[in-house]
């Protein structure tokens, strides 16, 4: 979350965190049925999801790569390029 708070996350963001994690693990649901690997009855809004999804690493990537925290810039930024990049393969394939 930016590297804005040190240590243990606010009450208000650790909710924020428990979204967050919600949606990561709908993205991840979209694209393992776009890729069929998973999840069959998400297939019919996968076609769409798996932009949706494209869209998040692009915006995420960008954010994280020029992060003012050291550690999501060299750890979190880099993970976003390579998801990036995997669900474009996904999207296209």
């Amino acid at each position: 979350m930016g590297g804005k708070f040190p240590g243990k996350l606010p009450l208000k963001m650790r909710a924020a965190a428990s979204i967050q994690i919600a949606i990561l693990c709908l993205f991840a649901a979209i694209v393992m049925s776009k890729a069929g690997i998973a999840f069959d009855a998400l297939f019919n809004i996968s076609g769409i999801g798996i932009w949706i999804v494209f869209t998040f690493f692009i915006f995420g990537s960008a954010i994280n790569l020029f992060s003012p925290s050291k550690k999501e810039r060299i750890v979190m930024g880099p993970l976003h390029v390579v998801g990036l990049i995997c669900t474009l393969m996904v999207a296209l394939a």
